[in-house]
């Protein structure tokens, strides 16, 4: 998990009836590396030659990678290999493959390839962003008690059911 997590985001083109923004940077500080996310609903120039994905930019290289393949561009002066790999193209189909998998597996009763327990804390983090755009402030994780730090952001981690729903564990 990141140790704290900031994000900024609003909608400044798309004009609908979400609150999802169309525009958005969110900020993870880990122990020995920051992450960041963009999203960019507005703006549809590729990323490294591609239309969407990942990228993590070393001092040796830069890696691009999405659900069609990897690619690795070497810095200057660097002697890293340029790579370019393109997966399977079904892959490529965004959720798909993971909504064929979450079906077949409640039919065979399997772990699915992206279950809640490998995937929690990527999930969380993406939580904690929006959380600290909403509240426009810079969140604390607390490791130790899965939690952040800020008291007034804490009933906000758990969802609030509207009656007469209710989840029950």
């Amino acid at each position: 998990m990141p140790a704290s997590i900031s994000a900024l985001g609003a909608k400044f083109y798309v004009q609908d009836n979400v609150e999802t923004p169309d525009t958005l940077l969110a900020t993870f500080q880990y122990p020995k590396f920051l992450a960041s996310y963009e999203s960019r609903t507005c703006n549809s120039t590729p990323m490294f030659g591609q239309g969407y994905g990942s990228s993590i930019h070393g001092t040796e290289a830069t890696l691009v990678l999405n659900r069609g393949g990897c690619w690795i561009t070497p810095t200057k002066d660097s002697k890293v290999t340029p790579v370019s790999y393109e997966k399977n193209a079904d892959m490529a189909a965004m959720n798909v493959p993971h909504w064929q998998n979450f079906i077949a597996c409640i039919k065979s009763r399997q772990r699915p390839t992206s279950d809640i327990e490998t995937c929690v804390r990527s999930s969380s983090a993406c939580i904690l962003a929006n959380l600290s755009m909403r509240f426009k402030t810079r969140l604390e994780w607390d490791e130790a008690n899965w939690t952040v730090a800020q008291e007034e952001i804490r009933p906000h981690l758990k969802y609030q059911y509207r009656a007469p729903w209710k989840l029950e564990v």
